[in-house]
């Protein structure tokens, strides 16, 4: 089965809205033992029960470094702030799914 990552970066632009509800889907992929990891950009936020991750970078290369070295097949990302540009370059790398409402830059 291929790991999955759920990448939600927290700013004061997304607020909570967009972790919680990643959380939700979190929760439900891992309740059907589904091989998931859930990161943040924010060190300080710890959750009983959940493992997140934290990666304290905005740069995408550093980000996919990341995401190789997790095994990472399958991308999930819920974000106002992606590009169209950074969007190709994950998608020729992982199999990414966007989440938002906006998609001002797809």
């Amino acid at each position: 089965m291929n790991k999955i990552a759920i990448w939600t970066p927290i700013n004061s632009k997304s607020g909570f809205g967009h972790f919680y509800r990643m959380l939700g889907l979190y929760e439900t992929l891992k309740e059907q033992n589904y091989p998931i990891y859930y990161f943040t950009n924010k060190k300080y936020l710890l959750l009983e029960d959940i493992d997140i991750l934290s990666f304290n970078s905005n740069n995408i290369d550093e980000i996919i470094t990341f995401l190789i070295g997790k095994n990472i097949k399958i991308l999930i990302i819920d974000n106002y702030e992606i590009s169209t540009e950074t969007v190709i370059k994950l998608d020729k790398i992982f199999k990414v799914i966007y989440f938002d409402a906006k998609f001002n830059n797809l």
